[in-house]
């Protein structure tokens, strides 16, 4: 039997023209078409039979022959006997029997008699699949009426589905094949699986088939060709992204949620006011927060806060400086961080003395006094006009004996002015 390739089912065509009036009668059974031909080759004349009863075949040099047998010779065809006429065997017929002697029990002619000569027709059916014949699915090859003759045909349309996401189906020169596609093919029913090597659909070939991605706390893993998870043991090394939470580590269940904490000492009362942790920068430069405690390295200055990142807003001079009280050395003393510097020369002061006078600094001590404020023993008309220091006023009383008078011609006694008789 000769097999012809095709792809799409485009076949050899022949052209039948019927000008006779025919009936149909069907089709019969298996067909009796022979396996020989002219030409083909041979190693007994069995071999080159072509089922047809005009035609003599024999094997010579390897090769079939085929000779046509003299007209009138008997001949068969189906259950119809005939004769022989130019290689063809014409059987008579009428309307009784039509049924049974045309028929040439091959489906793929059409029997029929041709009232006007008597005689039978078995036209070949076009190219198409063979009637009656039950085509298997999956194997690579449909069964065809190929000039009047059933032909298995090579058809690569006709794949061999066998259902598995990780095979393809593919027909190879008629030979049905399932081959393994390759490893790492998505398959399942949402595609989320993929293919190993032996075209079976599994979990995963490697961790890179797993969904999600890895982190330096958490990864995946392909243990027996499932997906799984692995966590990092608590305290590893990680990286959360952000700076001034300070370093990272690992809480053992897959978060990078361990931190340090800030890494910036922030404002820390010294005389860096930039020292607040920077996300932007990654680094410690950021300005401290205004009134943020610091310190110039300057007592004079007095306490000292941070202003847009600089040391330079300050309380001012800490001491009391020259406040006219005794104390001449409350002066700031940068060298020694303290106040106890001379307050300037001639700064007001009181030594707490009403009758030395007005008191000012002289070289860290109040001791320059402008003198006595009042008149006292001044020969004068009032007795009472000397310093008193209790009262802190003029009106003590002059030194007995003192001239006093309008005309000074009295002299004072226990503050009274006594007259001369």
């Amino acid at each position: 039997m000769t097999v012809l390739v095709i792809g799409t089912l485009a076949l050899v065509s022949c052209s039948v023209i019927n000008e006779y009036q025919e009936v149909p009668v069907g089709s019969g059974g298996a067909g009796a078409g022979g396996s020989g031909g002219s030409g083909a080759p041979c190693t007994s004349a069995a071999q080159c039979d072509d089922g047809n009863d005009c035609t003599e075949n024999t094997c010579n040099d390897g090769q079939c022959a085929l000779a046509t047998l003299p007209n009138g010779t008997a001949c068969h065809l189906g259950s119809g006997s005939g004769m022989c006429h130019d290689g063809v065997c014409e059987i008579e017929c009428a309307a009784d029997n039509v049924q049974t002697v045309c028929n040439d029990e091959e489906v793929c002619t059409t029997d029929t008699c041709n009232f006007n000569t008597g005689t039978c027709s078995n036209e070949p059916l076009p190219n198409q699949p063979a009637p009656e014949t039950k085509q298997a699915e999956g194997d690579c090859i449909i069964v065809l009426c190929v000039s009047g003759a059933t032909q298995e045909v090579l058809d690569d349309t006709d794949l061999p589905i066998d259902g598995n996401d990780c095979t393809d189906d593919i027909c190879n020169e008629g030979v049905p094949l399932n081959p393994a596609l390759p490893p790492g093919s998505a398959c399942g029913a949402t595609s989320d699986l993929v293919c190993d090597e032996e075209g079976v659909c599994v979990g995963c070939n490697a961790p890179s088939d797993c969904d999600g991605s890895d982190t330096s706390c958490r990864w995946r893993t392909c243990m027996n060709e499932q997906c799984g998870i692995e966590n990092a043991p608590n305290g590893t090394g990680c990286n959360d992204g952000t700076y001034c939470n300070g370093s990272d580590t690992c809480d053992g269940s897959g978060s990078c949620a361990n931190h340090a904490g800030n890494p910036c000492p922030g404002p820390d009362g010294d005389g860096d006011c930039s020292e607040m942790c920077s996300e932007a920068q990654d680094n410690c430069n950021g300005n401290d927060p205004n009134s943020s405690i610091c310190n110039d390295s300057l007592f004079c200055t007095g306490l000292d806060a941070c202003s847009n990142g600089t040391c330079s807003q300050h309380a001012g001079d800490p001491c009391d400086g020259p406040d006219g009280d005794s104390d001449c050395s409350e002066s700031c003393n940068e060298s020694s961080a303290n106040c106890t510097a001379n307050d300037v020369d001639s700064s007001a002061c009181d030594d707490g003395f009403y009758c030395n006078g007005t008191d000012t600094c002289l070289s860290g001590s109040c001791s320059s006094h402008s003198g006595n404020p009042c008149p006292g023993d001044d020969v004068g008309p009032s007795c009472t006009d000397s310093c008193r220091e209790n009262a802190a006023d003029c009106n003590g009383n002059d030194a007995n004996g003192t001239a006093c008078g309008p005309q000074l011609d009295g002299d004072c006694s226990a503050g009274i002015c006594v007259f001369n008789s």
